[in-house]
């Protein structure tokens, strides 16, 4: 039998767990967040008519994809995962990877680092 994780581990995954991207198959950038055996990842879409701020800095869309938790068993796939107050995760996560914190300038256009994006913004 799989366990479903808790919206408060949840959230602790999105805003404190360890962020990293990488390139999925089909050359789209994902984004990774892990603590301890639960796991959530999905495409993060580059979405340039959200001109967010003062620069030419893209608008980022994140969409969860998959969810696992390793210890339970639990596997959930899908942009619409069946977990409670997804609008809230959804929110947590858009501000984990707000373009202010995970665009940073470098020369003349813009790239993602999955240094502490729960530090100071770039």
């Amino acid at each position: 039998m799989t366990i479903s994780p808790t919206h408060e581990q949840l959230l602790r995954l999105v805003t404190s767990g360890s962020l990293f991207f990488f390139l999925h198959d089909n050359a789209r950038t994902w984004f990774h967040l892990s603590d301890e055996s639960l796991e959530m990842s999905g495409p993060l879409i580059f979405r340039w008519d959200w001109n967010e701020g003062p620069d030419d800095r893209p608008g980022l869309m994140p969409v969860i994809q998959i969810i696992e938790n390793a210890q339970t068993g639990f596997h959930v796939e899908g942009p619409k995962p069946e977990v409670g107050r997804l609008s809230a995760l959804y929110s947590a996560l858009r501000e984990r990877l707000s373009p202010a914190r995970v665009l940073c300038r470098h020369e003349d256009s813009w790239a993602l680092t999955s240094r502490d994006s729960a530090a100071e913004p770039c």
